[in-house]
Order: C-alpha cells, then structure tokens, then sequence
C-alpha cells in the first residue's frame, strides 16, 4: 500500500489491478484494500476482468476483454456509475466513448453501450 501512496504523491490518477495468475481470493482481498485506499488518494480504481468484484469493493470502474461478457450487457446489469472499458482490438466502433460525466473521474472515459 505504501508503494500506492507514493504513486499517488508521485502524480497517479488511475490504477488498474490487474491480478491474472492468483486466486480469485487473493485479487478480491487486494482489491478490498485498494478501493477505499484509492478513494483516499482521489485514484481511479479499476479492476481487469472482473466488474462484479469492481462493484462489490466499490471499484470506480472495470476493463473488460473480448473473452468476457459484452459491454452491453455488463453495462445492462452494472448500472450507469461503473467506468467501463474494453479492449477494442481492431474493432474502432466497439473503442467508441465519450467523457465521463462526473467531476470525479476526469482522465478516465465510460463507453456508451
């Protein structure tokens, strides 16, 4: 965590956990830790491949990948709030998105699904 505060002090407006080779238990204890350590800080909190967890801890947003569920529906389901990205590849019309409409959030983008 301290590694995270001085990121922070350093100029970090955003991190992205992004924890593929641990247990879903050891991402989800981590992510517990750095959402309201984040919050904090005024650090965009994003969590990779999982916006159920990004919800749960309070994550200001999720990065989803081409072998998750569509923007569409997790936008469906996860409500306006959630910044939620996704990797585009090639496909420029699934990269479309426009500013974000809060204050709080102002170096990151909400794609519009």
């Amino acid at each position: 965590m301290q590694a995270v505060r001085k990121a922070a002090d350093g100029g970090m407006r955003s991190l992205q956990l992004r924890r593929k080779n641990v247990p879903d238990s050891v991402r989800a204890e981590q992510a517990r830790a750095l959402a309201p350590l984040c919050r904090e800080l005024g650090v965009v909190f994003l969590i990779n491949d999982d916006w159920r967890l990004a919800l749960e801890v309070g994550a200001d947003g999720a990065h989803v990948g081409r072998e998750d569920e569509s923007l569409a529906r997790i936008r469906a389901e996860a409500g306006p709030d959630l910044i939620l990205g996704g990797a585009s590849y090639d496909d420029l019309p699934s990269a479309r998105c426009s500013p974000p409409p809060s204050s709080r959030t102002p170096s990151a983008h909400r794609c519009r699904c």
